[in-house]
C-alpha cells in the first residue's frame, strides 16, 4: 500500500537466449521469443547478478551477457512529466 507515490524505475532484468535461423520469418521469431519470455518471466525472481555469475562460471572473459535490451512498459499508466527536467 502506498507504492503508487513512489517515483522511480524498478527493473528486473531477465536474460533470454534467442537463436535466429536465416529462414525464420519475423512473425515466427516473435512467437518463439514470446514463449521464451513467458518462461523467463516465470523465473524472474532469480537475481540477475547471480545469473551472470552462473553463466560466467569457468568461462573466459568476453562480451557482456546481454547484447540487446528490450523494455516492456505497462500501457494505461499516466506518463510522469516534470517541468524543467
Amino acid at each position: 500500500a502506498g507504492s503508487e507515490a513512489v517515483v522511480g524505475m524498478f527493473l528486473n532484468t531477465i536474460p533470454l537466449r534467442a537463436r535466429i535461423a536465416p529462414e525464420t520469418s519475423f512473425r515466427e521469431f516473435l512467437r518463439a521469443t514470446q514463449a521464451v519470455l513467458n518462461c523467463g518471466i516465470a523465473h524472474g525472481h532469480f537475481p540477475f547478478d547471480q545469473i551472470v555469475q552462473l553463466a560466467r562460471a569457468g568461462q573466459p572473459a568476453g562480451p557482456g551477457l546481454a547484447q540487446v535490451l528490450f523494455v516492456q512498459l505497462e500501457a494505461g499508466r499516466p506518463r510522469l512529466e516534470l517541468e524543467g527536467v
